[in-house]
């Protein structure tokens, strides 16, 4: 469990962590949560900040109070399993996505995406996708 007391959370802070399937974070904690699936979250704007490297889900969902997915917060999945992730399904509330933040994931197949193409094409530049192996889904509701 993350305590209360940490409030700074480095994003090389579970380099080497191959193993962990979720991140558990003290409720009283200020900054940070963890989201249901165990995803680490900022409380202050839902800015997902990690994402367990062995979670054992190859279609991942992030929730519609996600705003932005900062860089790096799949690269400790794609060292442990690159090829395991196969889809990722993002709500309309995210605004910003963090630079190279598909790169490694060679499993991928398909992104789901809550928002316009004008919002994707606004958000996506730079995020390490292969535009050739990968189909995106915008305007996505789930079903």
């Amino acid at each position: 469990m993350i305590p209360a007391s940490v409030t700074d959370i480095h994003s090389s802070a579970f380099f080497g962590c191959m193993a962990l399937q979720d991140f558990d974070v003290d409720p009283d904690n200020p900054v940070y949560m963890a989201s249901e699936d165990g995803t680490i979250l900022l409380k202050k704007d839902g800015t997902v900040v990690s994402y367990p490297s062995a979670m054992v889900n190859s279609d991942v969902v992030f929730p519609d109070y996600v705003t932005r997915i900062e860089a790096g917060v799949f690269e400790l999945s794609y060292r442990a399993m690159p090829d395991y992730i196969k889809s990722v399904t993002i709500p309309a509330s995210v605004t910003a996505l963090g630079e190279g933040l598909f790169n490694g994931l060679i499993g991928l197949t398909d992104i789901y995406f809550g928002g316009t193409e004008e919002q994707w094409s606004a958000i996506s530049a730079g995020t390490g996708y292969d535009a050739d192996a990968v189909t995106v889904h915008c305007n996505w509701t789930g079903n």
